[in-house]
């Protein structure tokens, strides 16, 4: 069996983790975890990735745009006419209108303007079809923010290029709008700059690959799989006008930049072109991307495996991880890749010291959980020896039990079947498996205890139990096999009875339907035993015969048959086939009848057992099963009159115990004399019962069920339904009083305070 855990799924420490996940995350894709990259990145930009020993990109600060400085820029074409110009500043209409002069068309043809709000004539870039477009490649691409905003622009042969303001911007080749793409301003700049390279023939067109890379015929620029690079963040150089024209070391084909400082992205954009063309760069794949979740998720489950290990041992595996981290990320900057490790650390750290909380909750638990086996492994035996461990079995469920409270538990169970209480030890069973399923001494009694699920309990039963403690139920061995009692024939078996078996049958001379209650006289009960039960059973006829009223079954006939080949003889009492159903079978909560009715039938049953008592008959057997409810009369009829005393003249046994334990009265139980006041407890509690769809008094035994109807206070009947009116909690108050004084005092007392009831709460007067 393994240890009690804390049950990670309701503690609390599963939601939090997958929640600051779900954050961390979710910062990361929107960049708040920027800062943190850039930290990462200025560690790595003081390697060296790439070395070049010619400029291929200039800056120029001291020329601004307008007519003069288009002069200044003209003689710069005139001395580099093979260079690509990028303009990053504040047109003016004249600077424009004069750039679209034929005579500056060739100086158009290879400048690129910076755009914000300007109209830009930048077409949209091709793009090679593939099948892995939407789950690798270009669907991740950043989209081009304020696209509404810019109305295209074609009468000038100079491009405009959009380089939005956004927070890593300056590191956006392309940008996305709907399903097409179009450069950015650093881009469209190295798009001219690959074209200078061959003599800008237009006829090289860019391409944009699947795998987030911009060709331009042999060369290609990758970049990552949201369109975004890092740069190594190092400045182009900036020469003053005077002595760029007076340069001779100038790459023939490098990319002038002209800046009058008034843009706030121009150092960023400078840099990252400056980076671009000279291959000091990384960018991030689609293929990088899979690997880093794919590591972040192994980290995770390692971080969750190793919670056996001791705190120290932990946390050299967490340098150890973060070490192979920082090596796994040379390597890959080694090969201009650039591997994130921010959030993979991040979340790392989180779940580990979260996965350190949930441990030390978890060991909390065992000790709690250990100490409390221990109180239940005690408890146990001294609550069921108290008849009161049904008051324990709620703890006792609720448990994560260690072997030792399951052997105790055993025990009990054990102790339970010896004392004939089949339905606790099954229940104790069933706990046993559902906690440990090899537990082979409960698998091999529940199925022995499996083969009389089906029989009715001894709380349900009526008993018999006599002075010098022995039971007298009478049990029946077989389906019998007869055809007729006396003139009776017999259609067919209804059930069993309290005493024996009930058949249908008819009196084929009336045609009159009956019901045929029976007692197999058993040779197996001793002389005087079988005396006794003849005479109870006997004595339902006579008592019931004796009594005429409308909620008091009707008894037509009794004898004896002799079953043939055989020496046993069957009683029977042939009586009144009713019609319905027992008032046994409303009392679950979903069948339960409407408060009013109920208060209808009890009404019927007191004015019934008012009429039995003056003949001096008490039921001693009143619940819901002897109770037939018809539901198109709306009339309930007293049944089962086998163990009725005789008031005027007791024909049992002094100190014999009869009835059904859930319903006795303490009288009962006691053994004492009884009178009406017996019934009127009975009634009481079957009134409970079917108003509230709960037993007053319940237990896991007869002595349980007995201690607690002698000794201990009932619940209010309003607990379990709060819709009842506070009749009921009173009339079933003092209808169940233990000390018989102080319940009503006869049935007509009962009977009234009912109807006064029923008039006042549901405005209604009882049924004729």
């Amino acid at each position: 069996m393994h240890s009690p855990k804390t049950p990670i799924k309701t503690s609390g420490w599963l939601y939090l983790w997958l929640l600051i996940m779900a954050i961390l995350v979710w910062g990361e894709h929107q960049g708040y975890l920027d800062s943190v990259e850039s930290a990462n990145l200025k560690f790595w930009s003081k390697s060296h990735w790439v070395s070049t020993d010619q400029s291929k990109v200039v800056r120029v600060l001291d020329i601004s745009f307008d007519l003069n400085g288009l002069d200044k820029i003209k003689l710069l074409a005139k001395k580099f006419p093979h260079a690509t110009f990028g303009f990053m500043g504040r047109y003016d209409n004249d600077f424009l209108d004069r750039l679209s002069q034929p005579d500056l068309i060739e100086l158009a043809e290879k400048s690129v303007l910076l755009s914000e709000n300007n109209s830009s004539s930048a077409s949209s870039i091709s793009r090679t079809p593939s099948k892995l477009d939407h789950l690798l490649g270009l669907v991740n691409l950043n989209p081009l923010p304020e696209m509404k905003r810019l109305n295209w622009r074609v009468s000038s042969h100079a491009k405009f290029a959009v380089q939005p303001s956004s927070s890593h911007s300056s590191n956006q080749l392309i940008w996305r709008s709907d399903d097409k793409y179009y450069p950015s301003f650093i881009g469209q700049l190295i798009i001219n700059y690959e074209r200078s390279k061959l003599q800008h023939d237009s006829t090289v067109i860019p391409i944009l690959s699947s795998q987030n890379a911009l060709s331009m015929g042999k060369h290609g620029y990758h970049f990552g799989y949201r369109g975004e690079i890092y740069t190594r963040g190092q400045k182009p150089e900036a020469a003053p006008y005077r002595e760029l024209l007076d340069d001779f070391t100038l790459v023939p084909n490098a990319i002038i930049l002209i800046d009058d400082m008034t843009n706030s992205q121009s150092v960023d954009l400078a840099s990252s072109l400056s980076s671009l063309v000279n291959g000091n760069y990384l960018y991030s794949s689609g293929s990088i991307l899979l690997s880093k979740y794919l590591l972040m998720i192994f980290l995770l489950v390692g971080i969750f495996w190793m919670k056996n290990l001791s705190v120290k041992k932990q946390l050299t595996i967490i340098l150890s991880g973060l070490l192979i981290l920082f090596l796994l990320q040379s390597f890959f900057v080694s090969q201009l890749l650039w591997f994130s490790v921010s959030l993979i650390i991040l979340l790392c750290l989180v779940s580990w010291l979260l996965q350190l909380g949930y441990c030390a909750e978890a060991k909390l638990f065992v000790e709690q959980n250990n100490r409390q086996n221990k109180l239940l492994s005690d408890a146990t035996p001294l609550f069921y020896s108290t008849q009161n461990l049904e008051k324990l079995l709620p703890y006792i469920e609720q448990s994560c039990p260690d072997l030792a409270l399951i052997d105790r538990v055993y025990e009990i169970a054990i102790e339970a079947e010896a004392h004939h209480n089949a339905s606790l030890a099954k229940k104790l069973h069933e706990w046993i498996l559902s906690h440990n399923k090899r537990f082979s001494p409960s698998l091999d009694r529940m199925a022995e205890l499996a083969s009389s699920q089906n029989e009715e309990t001894e709380l349900d039963q009526t008993l018999v139990i006599e002075a010098d403690g022995k039971k007298a139920t009478t049990q029946v061995n077989s389906i019998l096999n007869v055809t007729n009692f006396g003139r009776y024939q017999v259609d067919g078996i209804l059930g069993k009875g309290a005493m024996g078996v009930v058949f249908q049958g008819v009196d084929p001379r009336i045609n009159r339907y009956v019901a045929i209650k029976t007692l197999q006289l058993n040779d197996e009960l001793d002389g005087q035993s079988l005396v006794e039960t003849r005479q109870r059973f006997f004595r339902e006829a006579e008592t019931a015969g004796n009594l005429s009223h409308a909620n008091i079954v009707t008894i037509y006939d009794v004898g004896e048959e002799k079953q043939p080949n055989s020496n046993q003889t069957l009683g029977y009492i042939a009586m009144d086939l009713l019609t319905g159903a027992p008032l046994s079978e409303y009392i679950k909560q979903e069948k339960l009848l409407p408060p009013s009715l109920i208060y209808q039938l009890m009404i019927q049953m007191t004015d019934a057992l008012e009429y039995a008592h003056r003949q001096k008959v008490i039921h001693r057997d009143i619940k819901p099963a002897n109770i037939i409810y018809d539901d198109d009369l709306q009339r309930g009829t007293l049944t089962d009159f086998g163990i009725a005393y005789m008031s005027d003249h007791s024909k049992t046994k002094t100190g014999t115990i009869m009835g059904s334990p859930y319903y006795m009265s303490p009288e009962q139980i006691l053994g004492v004399k009884i009178d009406g006041r017996s019934d009127i407890f009975s009634l009481g509690v079957t009134f409970y019962q079917l108003l509230s769809g709960h037993l007053p008094f319940t237990g896991e035994s007869i002595a349980s069920v007995a201690f607690h109807i002698t000794k201990t206070k009932h619940e209010p009947v309003k607990k379990w339904n709060n819709k009842l009116p506070s009749s009921a909690v009173r009339i079933t108050n003092k209808a169940m009083h233990k000390e018989a004084d102080k319940r009503f005092q006869t049935m007509q007392e009962f009977k009234q305070a009912l109807i006064n009831a029923l008039k006042r709460d549901y405005k209604k007067s009882p049924l004729s």
